[in-house]
């Protein structure tokens, strides 16, 4: 990010700000809200620039939906352990079996070895996971 488009609307929040009468404000009034929307626009660009470039990659690269699957079977798992709840475990076994259709569905379409690969990582880890499902 250029530093001087962060200057800029720095600039013109500093400027918004002076507009408002703080004894006296309104939190509707125009004035108001050009400095709330223009501070938030620099706070934004501050954050998606600090190194910390997880703006720019979360609307970039899409979610891995398998990944989300199994993680959510571990996290059900994972409260019918701390609950006994029985519909944990059956939420668990539900995100397993989502998880192993999208990698049907990842196996019926070209891919190359490391995709093949990553499946096979984690048709092991819902293997795991169901054992363990299985054994409590």
């Amino acid at each position: 990010m250029d530093t001087s488009i962060k200057d800029e609307v720095y600039k013109d929040f500093k400027e918004s700000m002076s507009k408002i009468n703080f004894a006296k404000y309104n939190p509707t009034s125009p004035e108001f809200e050009v400095a709330l929307f223009t501070g938030l626009m620099w706070m934004i660009l501050n954050e998606s620039s600090e190194g910390n470039e997880t703006f720019e990659k979360e609307t970039e690269e899409p979610s891995d939906d398998i990944g989300e699957e199994i993680y959510g079977a571990k996290k059900y798992f994972q409260k019918y352990l701390d609950t006994k709840d029985e519909n944990f475990k059956s939420l668990a076994s539900d995100e397993l079996r989502h998880a192993m259709f999208l990698i049907k569905r990842a196996y019926n379409k070209p891919i190359g070895n490391e995709e093949r690969s990553k499946l096979k990582n984690y048709e092991s880890d819902i293997a795991q996971v169901n054992e363990q499902i299985k054994s409590n």
